[in-house]
């Protein structure tokens, strides 16, 4: 899907510049933050936009470890 950066407003577009950085550097709460901020100007298309910068990011990235740590599963007893 190639959505043109330019039909999304600055102030959006500098917003997923922050949230693709937040997460590649691992920062949750920060990535939560920016997510919240983003739902209040965002619309479809331009989360849409936003998912392909994060998917090109990580597989730019060729040292990233793209694989999400899951935590150990519990024992039920």
């Amino acid at each position: 899907m190639d959505i043109p950066s330019e039909s999304v407003p600055t102030v959006t577009q500098e917003l997923f510049r922050r949230a693709v950085a937040a997460v590649r550097d691992g920062e949750d709460e920060n990535v939560r933050t920016l997510l919240e901020r983003l739902a209040d100007v965002a619309d479809t298309r331009a989360l849409l936009l936003l998912r392909e910068q994060l998917n090109k990011d990580l597989t730019d990235d060729d040292s990233a470890d793209v694989t999400p740590a899951l935590p150990a599963p519990q024992a039920h007893v």
